[in-house]
């Protein structure tokens, strides 16, 4: 079983950091193995990251939009997601969601295409294989503003 962790950025700094792909892993990277323990890097984190409640993902992914396509079900603070053969677990991690699923075909499958409408600035990372990106491409606006 795989395991992806996805942050969820606030906008500003998406769009500023978007093509720093390696900045943002080596911070992610930094911040998993707690080697960010201090206030300041803290509050640098709680500035650049959204944290995201699994209730709010669970009631995203419960809509009736979705309701036909996905069975979730919201056991012990993480949400268990099928559909047809597939199955996926995400669980919170401080400012992260780890998603466990059998590929990342599964994973997209069964939560990243539904993730992209609750939030645009998802950055997913594999720290096993060190793989990480966007799941959804800047759309096409001005990076820098004058």
């Amino acid at each position: 079983m795989y395991q992806y962790s996805l942050y969820f950025f606030k906008p500003t700094y998406a769009i500023h950091f978007y093509y720093k792909v390696d900045v943002l892993y080596r911070f992610l990277d930094q911040y998993r193995k707690g080697k960010y323990t201090d206030d300041t890097t803290q509050r640098q984190v709680s500035f650049v990251l959204e944290y995201v409640i699994l209730n709010d993902i669970y009631e995203h992914l419960t809509s009736q939009k979705f309701s036909h396509k996905l069975d979730v079900k919201a056991e012990n603070n993480e949400l268990i997601i099928k559909s047809d053969s597939l199955d996926m677990k995400a669980v919170r991690n401080g400012y992260a969601i780890d998603v466990y699923a059998n590929s990342l075909i599964d994973a997209d499958q069964l939560f990243f295409q539904y993730i992209k409408e609750f939030h645009p600035y998802v950055f997913v990372v594999n720290f096993d294989s060190r793989e990480c990106g966007w799941i959804l491409p800047l759309a096409k606006k001005a990076n820098y503003h004058i």
